[in-house]
């Protein structure tokens, strides 16, 4: 070989790439190049935690304003008044 491109590939995504080379008199041999993709998890944006934990929030506080001893009930569950 003259040292010419046989091919080549764009590769797009996330993973890891391994290579085997040998060293010879010869020169440098490539043995085999492996791809291994990882498939991503999606991911909920900071806005929409923000928006699940304001409205949890909300119906909790509601709840406990609508009870007349939302005081009392706060001490018993350990949340008030320590």
């Amino acid at each position: 070989m003259d040292g010419a491109t046989l091919f080549s590939r764009p590769l797009v995504g996330r993973g890891v790439t391994r290579a085997s080379f040998d060293v010879s008199p010869d020169g440098l041999n490539l043995f085999f190049v492996e791809h291994v993709f990882e498939d991503s998890a999606p991911v909920p944006e900071p806005g929409t935690l923000l928006l699940l934990a304001t409205g949890l929030g909300a119906i909790v506080w509601r709840a406990l304003n609508r009870s007349s001893n939302a005081v009392a009930r706060l001490q018993k569950w350990g949340v008030y008044g320590r």
